[in-house]
């Protein structure tokens, strides 16, 4: 199977920039640039409505990227790659079957609360350094070796990249993605499903999912199933591994009962078909939908041979269509898959104007500038 991108897929429309990205008053109403107390009450996302959600993700993604420097195009620190993630996780009308669990909900309850990179007093604010501890509680090592050149390690879960004569490391999330980092042979650094990041074959290994890229050099790209849904690894005859769904939050946002059903069964088949805006697909033996019509995208049917069979998202949005993320004045404009968002005013989340800086692939890439100076 090709590789595709893990549990989220988007290209937003000009309908969603008008319904959510035109709801700018809602942050207008939140001063993201006011120091105040450190906010760790918990939190349902599913409390949140439509529009709290993307702009919730709005603020995580400018935030995160400028904290932390882009590695690529496709890195889950990206801007566009950042928004599409992050509207799956806040949004739980998107796949209602499929809530982010475990750690991967951790990372993005932390990202949506952070003020500045890192806070002078974490104990009275929050940052963006707080959402990459390590699992044993302690901060990833910033230091970097003195060398002539880029180099990428593996700090745990997280991607850590080193530029040439920098003394302060940069991170990758791979946790945003469900997954962990992975050193391939050849010493490739990546985002896997795995920490072993080599694929032998297909299938599951207690919560941890395994399918393989084809071509080149075999790469696990799966997932830790412990991240969605009903955080186990599952086979559905020859539909593949796939992460088992869990009921659908209750209508008020809810937790459903322990023994609520995930839904209708069908025969297991990685083909995603669409009606209207909405992704069908059954993976797991269980319907499961995807609202791309929610997030704004097209859908389009899906054989079980394009992407990863487990990943009903990918029917939503154009999966070859591709633009950079790019400075309108001061403003910033995310672009997901061929699409632009309307402009982001960096101001609102307190940090600096549009700017551009270049990646570890040697792209450029347009960012909101650091956090503002504050009274």
């Amino acid at each position: 199977m090709r590789r595709s991108s893990v549990i989220f897929s988007t290209a937003l429309t000009t309908v969603f920039i008008g319904a959510i990205w035109g709801c700018g008053d809602l942050f207008h109403s939140t001063d993201f640039s006011e120091v105040s107390k450190r906010d760790d009450k918990p939190i349902n996302f599913c409390e949140w409505d439509q529009g709290t959600a993307a702009l919730r993700a709005e603020h995580a993604c400018t935030m995160l990227l400028s904290c932390q420097k882009g590695f690529a195009a496709d890195a889950p620190n990206a801007l566009g790659e950042c928004m599409r993630r992050a509207i799956m996780a806040y949004d739980c009308q998107v796949a209602p079957n499929r809530p982010v669990k475990g750690k991967t909900r951790a990372f993005w309850d932390c990202l949506w609360r952070a003020k500045t990179c890192v806070a002078q007093d974490p104990t009275k604010e929050n940052d963006v350094a707080e959402c990459f501890k390590l699992d044993d509680g302690s901060s990833p090592p910033t230091g970097c070796q003195q060398r002539d050149t880029d180099y990428v390690t593996c700090e745990g879960p997280l991607r850590a990249q080193c530029r040439a004569h920098s003394p302060q490391a940069e991170f990758d999330p791979c946790v945003a993605t469900g997954q962990t980092c992975a050193v391939l042979p050849g010493n490739k650094v990546v985002c896997a499903g795995s920490s072993n990041g080599a694929c032998a074959s297909p299938g599951c290994d207690t919560t941890r999912l395994h399918t393989c890229s084809d071509g080149g050099m075999p790469q696990d790209h799966g997932v830790d199933c412990a991240n969605f849904g009903g955080e186990a690894c599952m086979v559905a005859s020859d539909a593949g591994p796939a992460c088992k769904l869990s009921a659908p939050p209750l209508p008020d946002g809810g937790a459903p009962e322990p023994d609520a059903s995930a839904g209708e069964a069908c025969p297991p088949s990685g083909q995603v078909v669409c009606a209207g805006g909405t992704a069908r697909g059954c993976p797991t033996g269980i319907w499961e939908t995807v609202q791309c019509e929610h997030m704004g995208l097209a859908c389009t049917t899906t054989p079980a041979d394009v992407g990863d069979a487990f990943d009903v998202s990918r029917a939503c949005g154009n999966r070859t269509a591709a633009c950079p993320d790019d400075c309108d004045g001061e403003k910033l404009v995310a672009c997901i898959r061929g699409a632009k968002l309307g402009a982001i005013d960096c101001a609102n989340h307190g940090l600096g104007k549009c700017t551009k800086q270049q990646t570890a692939d040697g792209k450029t890439q347009a960012t909101c500038g650091p956090p503002l100076p504050r009274p």
